[in-house]
């Protein structure tokens, strides 16, 4: 995977939010406020079109995803570095994990907990690397973003 300034589909998130790259949290809210007041779907008069509608829904989803992705220091890491790709690739392990911790709690509770998988050890090394990252930024943000680019 190619390292990415900005996400090869669509419009930069740092540019949909009107922030800076430097942004921090309180400015990522700030805008995203701002513009979720102003595009909010349910603001629009009774008059819209469906079509109008359904363009000003879009819009406040793009910057709900722009939101979501840039306050959170993981993604926002993984975003700056690899794009969309490689923030789509984070939660696709975070929802691989949640299902798998989903299917353990499920066996466990009708008592089929039996042996566990040979690709269990390869899961939760994957199904981690989004805590490990988190818990390496605030210690040591350098150490961070090479786990992460080894892992990429």
């Amino acid at each position: 995977m190619e390292t990415k300034e900005s996400s090869s589909e669509g419009v930069d998130l740092y540019t949909l939010l009107k922030v800076d790259r430097t942004a921090t949290e309180d400015d990522i809210h700030r805008a995203y406020k701002s513009l979720s007041t102003t595009f909010h779907p349910d603001k629009l008069p009774p008059s819209t079109s469906p079509e109008d509608r359904e363009l000003v829904q879009q819009v406040f989803l793009d910057f709900k995803r722009a939101h979501d992705v840039l306050v959170d220091p993981v993604l926002r890491m993984t975003y700056n570095l690899y794009g969309e790709e490689g923030v789509e690739l984070i939660r696709r392990i975070q929802q691989q994990r949640r299902e798998h911790q989903t299917r353990r709690e499920a066996a466990a509770d009708t008592g089929e907990g039996g042996e566990e998988d040979d690709d269990d050890d390869d899961d939760e090394l994957e199904a981690s690397i989004y805590e490990r990252v988190e818990q390496l930024l605030k210690r040591n943000p350098l150490a961070a973003k090479q786990l992460l680019q080894q892992f990429m």
